[in-house]
């Protein structure tokens, strides 16, 4: 039961530090400081929205080329990101 997937300790894999933690947390408290302190205009929303798209596209571009898995990458097309950028 050693490699189980039920096996209480996670995966030495998923405790390495990655870019994802500051990346979600940075997106978290600009949304926060955007939304409560400045209280944005619309087009301030939209740019807001279009950077942490654009910026979450990117870290999954980085992440799958990382991993080697850049034609898996192409193979999702992560339409639904891409749409969300191109409509705002």
């Amino acid at each position: 039961r050693q490699h189980s997937i039920y096996a209480l300790t996670p995966d030495q894999r998923w405790l390495r530090p990655s870019l994802a933690f500051p990346l979600y947390a940075g997106t978290l408290a600009s949304t926060m400081l955007l939304c409560l302190v400045w209280q944005p205009s619309y087009k301030m929303l939209r740019l807001q929205y279009t950077l942490v798209g654009v910026g979450l596209l990117m870290y999954r571009v980085y992440y799958y080329a990382r991993k080697e898995w850049i034609l898996y990458f192409i193979d999702l097309c992560f339409v639904n990101s891409i749409l969300l950028i191109v409509s705002l």
